[in-house]
C-alpha cells in the first residue's frame, strides 16, 4: 500500500512540474501579444525573407526564416502567432535538456532540476522574447548535445547520422554553432574514450552528413560573394575594436544567468554548512576538471561540464584579445546546458521542492520586468519612436481600402517602405514583397532602380512636409494616389501607390 502511495505522489508531482512548464510556456507567450502592437523587427524580417524561400539572406542563413514563414502560414497568417513559435522552440530545447539528463543519470528528480535551473535564468525569458538566429539556437543545440551523447554511449550509426543532421540544420540556423561544434571535435581529441571513437565510422558518417547537409548553402555563400560572412565580419570582427565588449559579454552572461545560480543555491544547500576550506577545496577541484583526468566524472558528465564552459570562455577570451565586437545577445544561447552542468557538479540529490517555489517565484518576477519593459515602455517611447503607437491592422485596412478601389482585382505585389513602416507587409492581406534599398538589398527580387516592381506601394513616417518631396524625388516614378495618416502627436505615416512600369 505504500508502495502505491509513493508511485502515486511521484506521479502527481511529475504531473505538476509539466503543467507549469506549460503554463510557463502559455503565460511569456502571451505576454508581447497582450503588451505589444508589433511584432519586433527581428521577426517582420523573417516574414519578408522567408516568403522568398531562398537558400541564404544577406544577414544570415536561411532556416530560421523559412521556419517563420511556415508557422506563420500554418497558423493563418496571424503575425502574433510568432510568439507562440517562440516558446515552443524554447520547450523544445527544454525537452532535450531533460533527455540529456536522463541520459546521464535516469533520474527524473535530476532532470527536472536540470530544466527547472534553465528556466530560471533570464536567457529562457528575457532573452527568448522573439524567435530569431539566437533564439533558434535554444533548441537545436540541445538536440545536437543528446545524440552526439548517445552516439559516443550507444556506439550507434542511426545517431551518427542525427548529430550530422541536427548539426547542419543548427549551421544554417546561425555560424555560432560551428563554435560548439569545433568544442565537441576537441573534446573527443583530448578525452582518452573519444579518441575511440575515432577508430569507428561513427564520427566520420556524422561529418559527412553535416558537410553534405551545409553543401547547398555553402554553393549559395560562394554564388553571393560571402555577403553573409561579410556581415558577420562587419558586426563583429571588422567593427571598431575595444576590450570593453569582452567585459560587456562577461556583464551580459552574468545578467543572463545570475538566477540558475541563484536556482542551483536553493537545490543543493545542506543543512551541514562546509567550512571556508572546504568551499575553496571544492571549487578548485571543480576548475581543474579540463587538466588532469579526474575519476569522479564520467565522460558524459565531462562533456556536459566542457560544453557549457569552453564555447564561452573561448568568445570571452577572443573578445578580450582581439577587441572584437561581441552581440549583446549572443550570451542567451551560449549555455543551454547549464542546468545540467549544476546538477554535475554537485554530487547531492537536489531538493526539488525548493528549487520548484524558486522558479515559479522568478518566473513571475520576470514576467513583471517583461510586462513592464513591453507595455510600459511603449508609452514612454511611443512619442520618439512612432512605430510604439501606429496600429498597423487599421493602417493595412484602409490602405486597401484605397487600393482596391483604384485597382480592383489587382493585388498588392511590392511593398517600398522605410523601417517603421515594414511590418505592414505582415499585417496588408496580400502580403507583399518587402524592399527598401536603404537598409536591405532583397536578392532576386529587383533589377537596377527597381524598374520592374509592379503593383507597387510605398509608405514611410514624417513629420516635416518636406520629406515628401525629398521621397518622390528618391523613387523617380508616377504617383497615381497618395494620402496621409494621423499617428501620433506630429508623426504621419504617408502611403502612395505608383504607376506600373
Amino acid at each position: 500500500m505504500n508502495i502505491l502511495k509513493i508511485s502515486e505522489d511521484r506521479k502527481s508531482i511529475k504531473n505538476n512540474f509539466d503543467l507549469f512548464i506549460l503554463i510557463y510556456i502559455a503565460v511569456f507567450s502571451l505576454i508581447p501579444i497582450l503588451t505589444r502592437n508589433v511584432i519586433p523587427f527581428d521577426m517582420v524580417e523573417n516574414l519578408y525573407w522567408g516568403k522568398e524561400w531562398q537558400l541564404g539572406y544577406e544577414k544570415h542563413p536561411p532556416l530560421f526564416a523559412w521556419i517563420s514563414q511556415v508557422f506563420f502560414k500554418l497558423s493563418f497568417s496571424v503575425p502574433e502567432s510568432l510568439y507562440i513559435l517562440t516558446q515552443l522552440n524554447l520547450l523544445t530545447g527544454l525537452l532535450f535538456i531533460f533527455k540529456i539528463s536522463q541520459l546521464i543519470y535516469n533520474d527524473k528528480t535530476k532532470s527536472y532540476a536540470a530544466v527547472f535551473i534553465f528556466m530560471s535564468s533570464a536567457a529562457a525569458i528575457l532573452g527568448n522574447e522573439k524567435f530569431n538566429a539566437t533564439t533558434i539556437l535554444f533548441s537545436l543545440l540541445p538536440a545536437v548535445f543528446y545524440y552526439f551523447l548517445k552516439m559516443v554511449k550507444f556506439g550507434r550509426k542511426k545517431d551518427a547520422v542525427l548529430v550530422g543532421l541536427l548539426a547542419s540544420l543548427a549551421f544554417i540556423g546561425k555560424y555560432i554553432s560551428l563554435l560548439f561544434f569545433g568544442c565537441m571535435g576537441l573534446f573527443l581529441l583530448i578525452n582518452s574514450n573519444g579518441r575511440k571513437l575515432f577508430k569507428t565510422p561513427l564520427p566520420y558518417i556524422a561529418i559527412a552528413i553535416f558537410l553534405l547537409g551545409i553543401s547547398w548553402h555553402i554553393y549559395w555563400i560562394l554564388c553571393n560573394d560571402f555577403v553573409t560572412v561579410q556581415y558577420a565580419l562587419e558586426k563583429s570582427a571588422l567593427a571598431k575594436k575595444t576590450p570593453l565588449f569582452a567585459l560587456k559579454f562577461l556583464l551580459m552572461m552574468g545578467f543572463f544567468f545570475i538566477t540558475s545560480f541563484a536556482a542551483a543555491y536553493f537545490t543543493f544547500r545542506s543543512n551541514n554548512t562546509p567550512t571556508k576550506g572546504e568551499n575553496l577545496s571544492k571549487m578548485l577541484h571543480n576548475v581543474n576538471f579540463i587538466c588532469k583526468k579526474n575519476n569522479n566524472y564520467t565522460m558524459e558528465e565531462l562533456f556536459i561540464i566542457t560544453i557549457t564552459l569552453v564555447p564561452s570562455a573561448i568568445l570571452f577570451l577572443a573578445a578580450l584579445f582581439t577587441g572584437m565586437r561581441i552581440g549583446s545577445f549572443w550570451g542567451a544561447s551560449m549555455m543551454t546546458t547549464i542546468g545540467i552542468y549544476l546538477v554535475i557538479i554537485n554530487k547531492k540529490s537536489p531538493d526539488i521542492t525548493s528549487l520548484f517555489k524558486f522558479t515559479k517565484w522568478i518566473s513571475c518576477f520576470f514576467a513583471v520586468v517583461l510586462i513592464v519593459k513591453l507595455g510600459v515602455m511603449r508609452q514612454i517611447l511611443r512619442d520618439s519612436h512612432p512605430s510604439y503607437a501606429m496600429d498597423y491592422r487599421a493602417i493595412s485596412r484602409q490602405i486597401e481600402n484605397d487600393y482596391y478601389r483604384l485597382f480592383p482585382n489587382q493585388k498588392i505585389k511590392n511593398l517600398i517602405s522605410d523601417k517603421d513602416t515594414t511590418p505592414l507587409h505582415v499585417y496588408l492581406t496580400d502580403s507583399p514583397s518587402f524592399y527598401n534599398p536603404k537598409i536591405h538589398r532583397t536578392q532576386g527580387l529587383f533589377t537596377e532602380k527597381g524598374k520592374n516592381l509592379s503593383n507597387r506601394i510605398a509608405t514611410f513616417i514624417y513629420k516635416n512636409s518636406s520629406d515628401i518631396e525629398n521621397f518622390r524625388k528618391f523613387y523617380n516614378s508616377d504617383v497615381i494616389f497618395e494620402n496621409d495618416i494621423d499617428i501620433f502627436g506630429k508623426w504621419k505615416l504617408h502611403y502612395a501607390f505608383f504607376k506600373n512600369e
